[in-house]
């Protein structure tokens, strides 16, 4: 029995394929692209039905792969509010530059793009870098269809327990060094301030903090609080009722809403209250503040690296976490880097 051609006025895609042939848009994708993962059986029907029916790949996208250009994608967010966070501008400028300097195309996508059926995009990327906030059911979406994929600086709490490509932050390190220096300045107890409970890195920031506060002090004399629940009244009795309280936020944006809190209580920095961040955002050197930086160059060059190295057939591990150094500013006393 054979199936009847059905009457189209356009080109038959992926995933009217799939709905003919009762396949997932993978299997048809990996069919098309005579995958291994995909029984032979499976890709006669497939490629049979896509000749029958009219499919035609996507003609740009084809032109490039005869022109033996290549072309990655940058995954971001729906929201694409990503780009206001200066690491992620840093970063996205530093892939750039290597991609150019390889005569390899560079895009940015949105998630819910890879939603949508593929055949009307003017581009279909070779390989994927992943922003850690945009949810890992994408990457694991890009993983089944056989498309390589490396994320970078997974934070949505469902990269939990991600053991695929993958470049990090040593979130953990880096907050116990910050720690590390408020304690050496006096810090006498420890309050941690956080957004997102459910962030990843945040998360890890908070361990690393709390983690390096218990080998010199009682676990009572460390306390997370969130931004939202810590009032002013609370923020006024902890500066009041400690003899010097070392704060640690675990981004710069927040430490920045501390500070003007504080100010606007007449606390001063560091002389009532220490005071650091994470991420070396060129907001905190208005006020020098002290902060945690890590190298957005060197998480570019690892994503960067592992993702060609995928595509080219080898078997890429995780590289290491990316280091943190601290900068040291007048919101602790003193100034410089360690």
């Amino acid at each position: 029995m054979h199936l009847r051609s059905p009457h189209v006025s356009h080109s038959m895609t992926q995933a009217e394929l799939g709905r003919l042939l009762g396949l997932d848009k993978s299997s048809i994708s990996l069919a098309l692209r005579d995958s291994p993962k995909i029984s032979a059986e499976t890709k006669t029907r497939v490629q049979e039905a896509a000749a029958r029916y009219g499919y035609r790949p996507n003609v740009a996208a084809r032109q490039l792969s005869s022109a033996r250009a290549q072309v990655l994608a940058l995954v971001l967010p729906a929201s694409f509010d990503t780009l206001s966070h200066t690491v992620a501008v840093r970063t996205l400028q530093a892939l750039s530059e290597l991609a150019r300097g390889d005569g390899i195309i560079l895009g940015i996508v949105s998630a819910a793009e890879l939603e949508d059926e593929g055949e009307g995009r003017l581009l279909f990327p070779d390989g994927f870098f992943i922003w850690g906030d945009v949810p890992a059911t994408t990457t694991r979406d890009l993983v089944r269809d056989g498309l390589p994929a490396v994320v970078l600086d997974p934070n949505h709490p469902s990269y939990e327990g991600w053991t695929d490509a993958a470049v990090t932050v040593a979130n953990v390190e880096g907050a116990g060094m910050l720690v590390r220096h408020l304690m050496d300045q006096g810090a006498t107890e420890l309050l941690v301030v956080g957004t997102e409970i459910g962030h990843l890195g945040h998360r890890a920031r908070w361990a690393g903090a709390r983690q390096a506060w218990v080998e010199q002090n009682p676990l009572p004399t460390s306390t997370f609080c969130a931004l939202e629940e810590l009032s002013d009244d609370a923020l006024r009795h902890v500066v009041n009722n400690t003899t010097k309280p070392g704060i640690f936020c675990v981004n710069d944006a927040v430490a920045l809403q501390v500070w003007h809190r504080l100010n606007r209580l007449e606390f001063r920095t560091p002389e009532d209250a220490l005071l650091g961040g994470f991420d070396g955002d060129p907001s905190g050197d208005v006020l020098g503040l002290t902060t945690l930086e890590f190298d957005c160059r060197g998480l570019a060059r690892r994503a960067y690296d592992a993702l060609l190295g995928i595509l080219n057939g080898v078997d890429v591990v995780s590289p290491p976490p990316i280091e943190v150094r601290l900068r040291i500013g007048a919101t602790t006393g003193g100034g410089g880097t360690s």
